[in-house]
């Protein structure tokens, strides 16, 4: 899980500034469209940060308004994260996309054994595995994710190796543990030294449970129907 929080304000509100006549406005009806309690928005021109700027509620008990500081449950986002933190180590030559991952894991093992032999980073990344989804696996777990890893191989695929697109969180758990095993950091701790501290994203958590530390954490919601 990571956590990410808005820049800091640079150039105040949207109201502010005349390129921007509208967009609250703009922002207010999408979240009303798609049923948004809260949510923060930067815009960045030419490297500096121009709006950072918080919208609605992040608490809607505590009637507590979204910030330019509040944390936000980015949830899938973070794959993004994951697959930055692979792609820097390719760039440092320890990981290549298109080499088989079991060079690097050698344990490796999935139902499929073609599939076993030749799943590369890129396979595991494009969502090409031929597994479902799975989720039951994980969710909620508390097992750490060589454990994961290991039960991949009593997973039973519901395609052909890279014939279909199948989302697949358990394959970005699977790259998450090539980072940890090539650079010998957990995942945790490489977004953090590799990512967040170098772009001075101070603010931002890598585990939910530095995300609740914070007073400035948004709660969570979902719409419920009416039976």
């Amino acid at each position: 899980m990571a956590v990410a929080t808005a820049p800091k304000q640079i150039h105040g509100t949207a109201q502010a500034l005349p390129e921007l006549a509208g967009f609250d406005d703009f922002v207010l009806k999408l979240m009303r469209d798609w049923k948004v309690n809260g949510t923060s928005i930067a815009i960045v021109k030419d490297g500096e940060v121009v709006l950072s700027q918080g919208y609605g509620l992040r608490d809607t008990e505590r009637n507590l308004e979204v910030t330019p500081h509040t944390l936000l449950p980015i949830g899938s986002t973070t794959k993004t994260f994951t697959t930055a933190g692979i792609a820097l180590l390719a760039d440092e030559g320890l990981i290549n996309w298109d080499t088989p991952v079991r060079q690097y894991l050698p344990t490796f093992k999935l139902w499929d054994q073609f599939a076993s032999d030749r799943m590369t980073p890129k396979d595991m990344a494009c969502h090409r595995s031929g597994l479902p989804r799975h989720d039951l696996v994980w969710y909620g777990s508390k097992e750490p994710r060589r454990v994961l890893f290991e039960r991949l191989q009593y997973l039973e695929p519901t395609a052909d190796f890279r014939t279909v697109w199948q989302y697949q969180n358990l394959m970005f758990m699977g790259l998450g543990y090539l980072t940890e095993e090539v650079s010998g950091m957990t995942w945790e701790e490489f977004i953090q030294a590799r990512i967040f501290d170098p772009l001075g994203m101070s603010g931002s958590k890598v585990t939910s449970t530095q995300a609740k530390e914070s007073p400035e954490l948004s709660r969570g919601y979902r719409k419920v129907k009416k039976t």
